[in-house]
């Protein structure tokens, strides 16, 4: 142990004594002190000397507590996110929401429409809905049994019903009629929840905004940019290590990712053009 600790220490140790131009400790053939060019390559071999020691203990079995800190340290290490984001645009395009919508209200009604369905058959609903419904008044004054018969096909449509209608009402009452521009604000709405209050904002006033579904719990796991499941401590963690300008682009291409390749059964790693930054994939799971 104390020789491993030896073999660790012994490039700092070998690099001061060239800063300080201090005499090794141990008597060298031909010379007593080394020139600059002796101590570079001294200190260079010293240096791959240690990482041979290091990549043996990544090997051995019986060092379990370097292991650990070197899975931590690697887990820690910052992925290239501008390079992911180019990778997921070379197989999504541009960041895009496939929800068809044209002001803050649309989306609102949208979002809620959109749980449980798909974003093709909510736009087939909303083609019509939208023409009908303009304002929220019109929703609030809507009679309850006339909106779900134009919502049924979006499934689950009496509690849809229930909830734009309340939706609607808190705007009115809270926010002067308007559709907060506020994340924080917007979150304490009942029936939106901070992952709508997100995706509302940051599509329909263009902030910047971390959208956490369940295909960004899912893919961003994979990739290794969270170790966590709850979409608070990813929102926290993603703040953390992306800049805000890329916040909305990413989790809009991460939702599409999610949906179209890294799927929940059955991920396509093969055509995924980020497979070589995704932990998933260097994990060995590559036909989970």
């Amino acid at each position: 142990m104390q020789m491993f600790q030896c073999s660790l220490l012994s490039p700092f140790l070998s690099y001061s004594l060239y800063l300080y131009n201090i005499e090794y400790p141990m008597p060298l053939p031909n010379s007593g002190r080394y020139m600059w060019r002796g101590r570079l390559v001294f200190v260079i071999l010293q240096y791959i000397h240690t990482l041979i020691i290091l990549d043996f203990l990544v090997e051995y079995e019986g060092c379990k507590w370097y292991k650990k800190i070197y899975s931590v340290t690697q887990q820690q290490m910052k992925k290239d996110i501008d390079s992911i984001i180019g990778k997921l645009k070379g197989m999504h395009g541009q960041p895009r929401c496939e929800l068809n919508f044209s002001n803050p209200l649309e989306l609102v009604v949208a979002v809620v429409l959109s749980a449980q369905c798909t974003d093709e058959r909510v736009n087939r609903v909303t083609e019509g809905l939208f023409k009908k419904y303009r304002t929220l008044k019109d929703y609030i004054d809507a009679a309850p049994e006339e909106l779900e018969e134009d919502i049924r096909p979006t499934g689950f449509y009496r509690n849809k019903a229930k909830s734009i209608k309340n939706i609607a009402a808190e705007i009115t009452q809270r926010f002067k009629g308007k559709v907060p521009d506020d994340i924080d604000a917007f979150a304490t709405v009942k029936g939106i929840g901070r992952k709508s209050a997100n995706m509302i904002v940051g599509l329909a006033y263009n902030k910047p905004a971390v959208i956490v579904d369940t295909h960004m719990i899912r893919v961003l796991n994979r990739i290794g940019l969270t170790k966590n499941e709850d979409p608070e401590k990813i929102e926290l963690d993603i703040k953390k290590t992306v800049p805000e300008a890329m916040w909305t682009a990413l989790s809009l291409l991460v939702i599409l990712h999610g949906r179209y390749i890294c799927k929940a059964k059955k991920p396509e790693c093969p055509k995924c053009l980020v497979k070589n930054d995704c932990d998933y994939w260097s994990g060995g799971k590559r036909d989970v």
